[in-house]
């Protein structure tokens, strides 16, 4: 086989990698979350295809399932779109790490750092995002910030202000969120990653 028929083949598997995860990805994104910290955070599990994508092909590729997944989300979005921007916006922090050190990790204990310093950016990520993206969206609506705080307070006793929200419920939900998710990204990297490459 040719270079040029080799470099058409692989772009053209990337292609069809890149449309099976997207695809998972707004399945599982479609699908009722889990609740974590009731009304507002809910555990999906959407995020797996976007980092394997990220791991297996590069960060491009994973930013591009990530962008699908949300484009395709706001069509049952109950935020006017602000949630899936600050998924997205999660979603591409988590892939940060991934593309400096992709193809450093070579190792499974260099992938699990990687993935700690994902889950990481992802958490910082969610704070700013929900400070300055998500709940100002709320409060812009019928919502206040008493109402959203009060709501959150009914979970978290601590919770008696915006700062406090952030700290108590958004920060050790998307850490949470984060672990989960990279543990069953390493377990079927781990599984599957002879079988894609």
């Amino acid at each position: 086989m040719s270079l040029k028929n080799q470099s058409v083949s692989k772009r053209t598997k990337t292609i069809v990698r890149v449309a099976v995860l997207s695809a998972l990805s707004a399945i599982l994104y479609a699908l009722p979350g889990i609740p974590i910290i009731p009304p507002i955070y809910k555990l999906d599990f959407s995020g797996i295809c976007v980092f394997l994508g990220a791991m297996w092909m590069g960060p491009i590729e994973g930013i591009i399932i990530a962008l699908f997944k949300d484009i395709t989300g706001l069509v049952h979005s109950s935020s006017a779109g602000v949630g899936e921007l600050a998924d997205f916006i999660c979603s591409v922090a988590f892939i940060l790490p991934i593309a400096f050190f992709r193809k450093k990790a070579d190792t499974g204990l260099k992938k699990a750092v990687m993935l700690v310093l994902s889950v990481l950016l992802m958490a910082l990520a969610g704070a700013a995002a929900n400070y300055w993206i998500l709940i100002p969206f709320y409060v812009k609506g019928t919502m206040t910030i008493e109402k959203i705080v009060g709501m959150i307070a009914k979970v978290i006793p601590a919770v008696d202000s915006l700062g406090k929200l952030i700290l108590f419920a958004t920060v050790p939900f998307n850490l949470l969120k984060g672990a989960i998710i990279s543990v069953i990204v390493m377990i079927l990297d781990w599984r599957l990653e002879k079988i894609v490459r």
